[in-house]
């Protein structure tokens, strides 16, 4: 008898097949083990429940639910229990100039819970995005502000944060920034020049002309923040004149430019008023999308989206992203120092496709020359490439003689 080694075509697609099906199985289970819940957790202090914009209405907006709870329910529950949610919520009370000391009372009380839950995406703003979305100049630009806010924080697929630090009157809010990562330090300057630096995916279309005007957009200035979060957002001048309630209302007050502690990429100098932490996040007006694995020989995709290049001076409206030309630059891995080039459609996105005979992780960065001329870079992403799946070996018994 002889044994002859074969891979007949039925019974190979049956394996591939099956195997298929038990990948999916488990893969849905795992998904289904970590499911959230399609509802955001508010902190009743933290929400303007009477404004007819507000966080809560917000989230409805973007198909979620939402908890409210009284700072007794906050304190009675676990870490699993945050981890439920798509995100948690410390919103804006209408700007009310109380003392987060108190409005946090229970967040700052219990850190050690409920932040361990808090593995997705963080969006942080200094603005109180909710009185100007009810009551200022630039109502539309409020509203987006909070509605994209809430939508990067809840995108991620783990439990995010939303934050902002409002009108508060002292400096308690910080402790909050330090649980989740340290090096935070803030003061109480206030501005209406908001400029855009960085980029995100799920913050496409929050840019200047959203930020800005809206009589006092923003009441603190960050000094120094946690190294793993990206500043999206600078205040470029100052208001040195008037109270916070005054300003709100239109009031007159001087302005002074702000030098730092913030250079982004695009020349300008300012505080830091928005900073995020979480996938799909760039410093700069670029933005290079996904991390990815392939085996050698198929294709990878790279995507690459310049996002309202601004210049030196705060803008109203984005400026084209169209016909720009972007270099993707292979920094690291078994193609590095390869490069190519693709233009931007009108939608500011450039696209290149590329294939490896090589296995390992090549590490991408994407640039453009903004209209200012200063080279502007993007995040990393890595494409990992893999040797190629063996195909199953099929032993059939074959008789002779």
């Amino acid at each position: 008898m002889t044994l002859v080694v074969r891979r007949p075509r039925a019974v190979l697609a049956v394996l591939i097949i099956a195997a298929l099906a038990a990948a999916l199985l488990v893969v849905g289970a795992a998904k289904s083990s970590e499911a959230l819940n399609g509802k955001v957790l508010i902190l009743d202090t933290t929400l303007s429940s009477s404004s007819s914009i507000n966080e809560q209405t917000q989230a409805a907006t973007l198909g979620l639910g939402a908890d409210v709870v009284t700072p007794e329910q906050w304190a009675a529950m676990t870490t699993a229990d945050f981890a439920q949610y798509d995100a948690v919520v410390l919103g804006d009370d209408h700007c009310a100039e109380s003392d987060a000391a108190d409005v946090l009372a229970a967040p700052l009380a219990n850190l050690a819970t409920w932040v361990p839950a808090v593995t997705g995406n963080v969006f942080f703003s200094t603005s109180d995005a909710v009185y100007h979305a009810n009551e200022g100049d630039n109502e539309d630009g409020a509203t987006l502000q909070i509605t994209k806010g809430l939508a990067f924080a809840g995108g991620s697929g783990a439990t995010g944060l939303y934050f902002t630090s409002s009108c508060y009157g002292d400096d308690a809010w910080v402790g909050i920034l330090d649980a989740i990562s340290p090096g935070w330090s803030a003061n109480s300057n206030e501005s209406d020049a908001i400029h855009v630096t960085g980029s995100a995916a799920l913050l496409m279309g929050l840019d200047d002309a959203n930020l800005v005007e809206y009589s006092d957009s923003v009441h603190h200035f960050i000094e120094s923040w946690a190294s793993d979060f990206t500043v999206y957002a600078i205040a470029t001048d100052e208001i040195s004149g008037g109270a916070t309630g005054a300003a709100n209302q239109g009031g007159v007050a001087s302005t002074a430019t702000v030098d730092g502690p913030y250079e982004a990429q695009d020349g300008t100098t300012g505080a830091p008023v928005i900073l995020i932490r979480g996938t799909n996040t760039s410093p700069s007006h670029i933005l290079l999308q996904d991390d990815q694995t392939h085996e050698v020989g198929q294709t990878a995709h790279l995507l690459a989206t310049v996002t309202n290049p601004n210049l030196e001076e705060v803008v109203d409206s984005a400026l084209p992203v169209g016909g720009i030309t972007v270099t993707f630059t292979a920094v690291s891995g078994p193609n590095a120092g390869k490069t190519v080039q693709a233009v931007t459609d009108s939608d500011g996105n450039a696209t290149t496709d590329y294939t490896s005979a090589l296995t390992g992780a090549d590490v991408w960065q994407a640039s453009f020359v903004d209209p200012d001329e200063h080279t502007e870079t993007s995040n990393q992403v890595t494409v990992t490439w893999t040797a190629a799946a063996a195909l199953p070996l099929v032993v059939t018994p074959h008789f002779t003689g």
